[in-house]
């Protein structure tokens, strides 16, 4: 069986153990086909243990029994170049708002809890679009899943 989404990506900076447990789990719920984890330059870690990448494996196939997936997601560490549109969470005002339109396979890029410095903001802008999640500032746990939710339901 084919999976029910087109591919859905997320290109994660690495966040706590606690957060990108969380992140991992919810995002293959919402349908993310492949996880790309880098260490940005203001993330607070910037590599994982092998127990934590096995923890991650293990939290994959829990989540896809759960929700009732047949595909299981991999895990990919440091940043991907691909060939579908790329979106990343900006927090400039002028920034679009992410709006639902049929936007799969897509790739979303979510920094960490300070942001991306400029430098990151100008080596996305050449890759990608700089979107808005909402109204708000968003912690890069909820940025993930919120952007995630918007393109899983294009």
């Amino acid at each position: 069986l084919a999976p029910l989404l087109p591919p859905l990506i997320l290109i994660q900076a690495i966040p706590k153990r606690s957060i990108l447990d969380f992140i991992i789990q919810k995002g293959t719920e919402l349908g993310v086909s492949k996880f790309y984890l880098y260490p940005s330059q203001r993330s607070e870690k910037k590599t994982l243990s092998e127990n934590h990448l096995n923890r991650l494996h293990h939290i994959l196939v829990a989540s896809i029994k759960q929700c009732g997936r047949l595909h299981l997601p991999t895990i990919e560490m440091g940043f991907p170049k691909l060939d579908i549109p790329l979106f990343f969470g900006s927090l400039s005002k002028t920034a679009p708002l992410l709006i639902t339109k049929k936007r799969l396979p897509a790739a979303l890029v979510i920094g960490p809890e300070s942001g991306f410095t400029d430098q990151e903001n100008e080596e996305l802008e050449k890759k990608g679009v700089g979107v808005r999640l909402g109204p708000y500032v968003l912690r890069t746990e909820t940025a993930a899943l919120s952007g995630l939710s918007i393109l899983a339901n294009s």
